[in-house]
């Protein structure tokens, strides 16, 4: 007689569980619904760009283009400085600018 009193005790309880995990889904859904939750998934995700250019290790042909303009600026930056600082030499070094 006690041992149908525990299973039926435990059938309450397997009911109870059932009908917690229930109440926790429904309120999970609800709260993906929710605009606090959105936003938070949107600002975690990143932008397919930015994935791109994280997962992606060749760079596009902007990208080449962008560094082999920056290497070229930088390289002509250098030699007109080092003409200027060898004009000044020849000259005696006496320039003002």
């Amino acid at each position: 007689m006690r041992s149908w009193y525990f299973s039926e005790q435990k059938c309450q309880n397997r009911v109870c569980i059932t009908h917690a995990r229930q109440e926790r889904a429904n309120l999970w859904e609800q709260f993906k619904q929710t605009d606090a939750f959105k936003d938070f998934v949107l600002a975690s995700v990143p932008s397919q760009e930015a994935h791109q250019s994280q997962f992606d290790g060749e760079p596009t042909q902007a990208q080449w283009q962008a560094m082999a303009g920056e290497h070229y600026k930088s390289q002509a930056l250098t030699h007109t400085a080092n003409t200027v600082a060898e004009q000044h030499q020849q000259r005696g070094g006496t320039e003002t600018y």
